[in-house]
Formats: C-alpha cells, sequence, structure tokens
C-alpha cells in the first residue's frame, strides 16, 4: 500500500475513534438528561400534590366558616324559641331548629370527610417527596460518576483529535478536502477496502467496493494497491485502499497505545 492510501486510511481510523468516544460522551449525556427528566417529574408530581392539598384545606375553612354561620342562627332560633308564648311560632321554630341540626350534622360530616382527605394526601405527599429526595440522590451519585467518566474521555476524545490533526497534516490538501466532503455527505467510513470475490468464476476474480458492494474495475483496483493516487469508488464516490487478504476491516492499522480503550 502506497504512503498515500496508508495516511488515508490512518485518518479514517482515526476519524471513527473521534466518532466513538464523541458517541459514548453523548450516550452518557441522553441518560442523564432522561434521569434529570425523572427526578424533575416526580418533584412536579409532588408540587401538585401539594397544591390539591392545600385546595382541600381552602376547602376544609369555607365548610367550617359555612357551619360557624348555621350554628349562629340556631343559637337564635333557640334563643327565640324559648322567648316565644306562640304556640304556632313555637312549633315553627322548633321544626327550623331540627332542620338546621340536620343541616350542621351533613356540614360536620363533610368536614370530616375533607379532613381525612387532608389527611390523606399529606400522607402522598410525604411519600412522594421522600421518592423525590431518593431518586435526587442515586440522580447525584449517577451524575458524579459520569462526570468522571466524561472527564476521562473527553480526555481520550483530545488525544484522538490530535492524532486525527496529526494525520491530516500529511495529507495534500485535495485529499483532505474529498475526505472530508464525503464524511459531511455519507455514513459510516469513507475510505474502504476491496473485496475479492471469485466464488462464480475460476478464469476471472470480481472486486468489490466494500462501502457500497459494487463491483470496481481491476484498473481501480491495481491503482488502490499502488495507493499512490486518490482512487474512488464509480458508484458511491467513497476512497478505495487495497488491503492484505487477511486483513478484513479499515480498521487493522495499529493506533498509538494510549488511543485505545
Amino acid at each position: 500500500m502506497g504512503l498515500l492510501a496508508q495516511r488515508l486510511v490512518s485518518l479514517q481510523e482515526a476519524e471513527n475513534e473521534v466518532r466513538k468516544f464523541k458517541g459514548k460522551i453523548t450516550e452518557i449525556e441522553r441518560a442523564m438528561i432522561r434521569k434529570s427528566g425523572e427526578v424533575r417529574k416526580l418533584k412536579e408530581e409532588y408540587e401538585q400534590r401539594v397544591i390539591d392539598k392545600e385546595e382541600l384545606i381552602r376547602k376544609r375553612v369555607g365548610l367550617e366558616r359555612a357551619l360557624e354561620v348555621v350554628l349562629e342562627e340556631q343559637k337564635k332560633f333557640k334563643t327565640a324559641r324559648n322567648m316565644t308564648k306562640s304556640n304556632k311560632l313555637y312549633v315553627e321554630l322548633t321544626a327550623a331548629i331540627v332542620k338546621g341540626e340536620r343541616d350542621i350534622a351533613g356540614r360536620e360530616d363533610r368536614i370530616l370527610d375533607v379532613f381525612e382527605e387532608i389527611e390523606s394526601r399529606e400522607s402522598l405527599c410525604k411519600q412522594i417527596l421522600l421518592g423525590v429526595e431518593v431518586e435526587y440522590k442515586k440522580f447525584q451519585e449517577v451524575l458524579e460518576v459520569n462526570k468522571v467518566k466524561v472527564a476521562e474521555l473527553l480526555a481520550r476524545l483530545s488525544l484522538c483529535k490530535m492524532r486525527r490533526e496529526q494525520v491530516s497534516s500529511q495529507l495534500p490538501i485535495q485529499a483532505y478536502d474529498l475526505f472530508n466532503r464525503l464524511s459531511k455527505r455519507m455514513k459510516g467510513d469513507v475510505v474502504v477496502g476491496v473485496m475479492l470475490f471469485d466464488e462464480y468464476s475460476d478464469e476471472e476474480a470480481t472486486y468489490f467496493c466494500k462501502g457500497c458492494r459494487l463491483s470496481v474495475t481491476l484498473e481501480q483496483v491495481n491503482q488502490a494497491t499502488v495507493g499512490e493516487d486518490v482512487v474512488q469508488c464509480q458508484h458511491c464516490s467513497r476512497i478505495l485502499a487495497w488491503r492484505k487478504q487477511e486483513e478484513n476491516s479499515i480498521g487493522a492499522l495499529e493506533l498509538p497505545r494510549e488511543l485505545k480503550e
């Protein structure tokens, strides 16, 4: 393999390492965003439960005030009944007092129901708050661990970028520009090997681009073998680099030890 091809392959390997560490960092960041969202959702649920409880407390206060009004009326009815000398008025006041007592009993029952509901909401709020505190503590612990992981990954990413810059500086500007254009336009590797496929022919071997899996000409294979010029697949425009038969992937070249996992 020629020097130009070797450098293009090395650049592809360095680019892959950069993508790998960027992907790991992004994965951790997304996981933390999801976890933060879960904690925030629990907190919002707690806040809503507190609002519901406060609404019930206001309702209870309103019921108690209304009850006080009814009790005051009952006192007036009883006082008036004790002072009246008219049998008819006495009967009417007694009926009003009985009706008022039934109303009072109903209001007291409603106040008791609301009070029990408030206690239930209070208990639920405490449970949710405890859950929020537990999850937040877990989140903080995971966050600290992931900060260390991200710091390590960023350090390794920096090394990979340095390696990439080092390799790219050794390439002709035209080759480097082509690599960048293809990388922006395509997914995956843009420097690929050539596959030899001769299962159906004993006389003539067929070569395929490892990127698009379409056949390439023997002339392109020969040029890729020499590796002194940039050779592109006529189908997908990826850069072809001839590899030894036992090398199954572009990543066969050795990276510096500090760039390996």
